[in-house]
């Protein structure tokens, strides 16, 4: 491949033991470009790293998503991947509409294994799962996956376009009841806004 400064984004993910050691280090990604955004471990050692990709060609297994959306390669896809501790792929997958999904803002995932995860999104297809809000293009969305990431738990759109500022996720955990909360900002133009929204635990936990 003929490297230039898109082409060689990749994403890697590496795990240090706590003498500063490489436990492992890998490349993700396929044939064109990468960036990581979030990652997160559980309480078993798994890692959990979320981003963009502009890859057809992103490997996936176990998928939810196994294929990218129809623009790829023009427009860009969210990727979710599970790590077992050793290093090896558990799933990889896909996430999105579409249309453009503009980044993997940030992850988290609970004891279970179910992980979380927001960013942005300019697409209207986005899989629905007890949403909170309907679709819009230029908002941010939240998703859980199973521990197997095959199956979507809950996933919703969240907040507004307009005036040329998106809305986009950009932090996400978990308190020890369950209960979600999700930092977002108004990002464009002149002027940019944050919030913090919390979401009932009873409203992930039905969609199971």
């Amino acid at each position: 491949m003929t490297c230039n400064l898109i082409l060689c984004l990749d994403a890697f993910v590496t795990k240090l033991d706590a003498s500063g050691a490489i436990v492992y280090s890998t490349f993700l990604g396929g044939s064109n470009w990468e960036q990581a955004e979030g990652i997160a471990a559980d309480p078993a050692g798994n890692a959990y790293v979320t981003g963009t990709t502009g890859s057809c060609d992103f490997p996936t297994a176990n998928a939810l998503q196994p294929s990218p959306g129809v623009h790829c390669g023009s427009w860009a896809d969210v990727f979710v991947v599970k790590v077992d501790p050793q290093g090896q792929l558990i799933y990889s997958t896909y996430l999105g509409g579409e249309g453009a999904d503009n980044g993997g803002g940030a992850i988290t995932a609970d004891a279970d294994g179910n992980v979380y995860v927001t960013g942005g999104t300019y697409t209207t297809d986005l899989p629905m799962v007890n949403p909170i809000q309907e679709p819009a293009l230029g908002t941010a969305f939240i998703a859980k996956l199973d521990a197997t990431g095959s199956k979507l738990l809950f996933s919703t759109y969240y907040g507004v376009y307009m005036e040329e500022r998106q809305t986009q996720g950009v932090a996400i955990a978990l308190d020890a009841a369950g209960n979600l909360y999700v930092s977002a900002e108004r990002v464009g133009g002149a002027v940019s806004a944050e919030f913090v929204l919390k979401i009932d635990v009873s409203r992930i936990v039905s969609a199971q």
